[in-house]
């Protein structure tokens, strides 16, 4: 399997009738090769002499060879059609051209590049009729498979480095998140730890300071007695 670009330089057309009635068409071209499609740029207001100078590449993924010969048409085609863009209507025709690559592609397969220069290629437009000319330029250039390989292996180990680099952060992330977390919960365990010391402290003066002021009570009511019997023993010595 052989793999390789092929390269379409749109460079300008001259477009003999004009779609619109009013105002200047807005041209623009879909290229088809295979089951590849791309549309180039819109060339807004040029009317029949737009400018794209514009690149569009397809991808060869594979090449049988050319065989076109007198016996056999040919395989490798790239299908033009240049349509005017509309803003509230369908787009409209403009015309068509088909172009042959295989003796492109044949040479490129050989010299590992090849290119024709810009070539004018005749437009036809509905009912088959010649409606002007389209600048076109080719280019192909041919890729090694074993260049595609050691791309697509670099593609490849750059993903599963990208992965496993996704991975350790996610670890570190993970592991940095559940010590964090162990240090809180430590540090909410200490803080509580304190805070039983603290309240015990506070309940063990708290029962202390209540003890004494007990005994501070008691002792001033058993002052208080010792007086009363005091004076009442005076006061029966004083009868006598």
């Amino acid at each position: 399997m052989t793999r390789g670009v092929l390269e379409v330089l749109l460079v300008d057309a001259c477009i003999l009738k004009d779609t619109d009635l009013i105002g200047k068409m807005d041209p623009y071209v879909v290229i088809k090769f295979g089951d590849q499609k791309r549309k180039s740029t819109v060339a807004r207001r040029q009317g029949k002499t737009p400018v794209w100078n514009e690149k569009i590449k397809f991808d060869i993924m594979d090449y049988a060879g050319n065989t076109s010969d007198e016996h056999h048409p040919p395989q490798y085609k790239l299908n033009l059609k240049i349509m005017d863009k509309d803003t509230f209507s369908k787009d409209d025709f403009v015309g068509e051209l088909t172009i042959c690559v295989d003796h492109l592609l044949a040479q490129g397969m050989v010299n590992g590049k090849a290119d024709v220069y810009p070539f004018n290629y005749s437009i036809v437009g509905s009912k088959q009729s010649e409606n002007g000319e389209i600048r076109v330029g080719l280019a192909f250039t041919l890729n090694q498979a074993g260049e595609y390989e050691n791309k697509e292996e670099k593609s490849k180990k750059k993903k599963h480095g990208f992965h496993l680099h996704r991975k350790h952060d996610g670890e570190k992330k993970s592991g940095g998140w559940k010590k964090a977390f162990k240090r809180h919960r430590k540090n909410d365990g200490e803080a509580e730890e304190e805070e039983g010391e603290q309240a015990g402290e506070e309940e063990s003066a708290s029962s202390e300071s209540d003890q004494e002021e007990e005994a501070e009570e008691a002792g001033e009511e058993e002052e208080g007695n010792v007086f009363e019997k005091l004076g009442a023993l005076l006061e029966s010595l004083g009868d006598l």
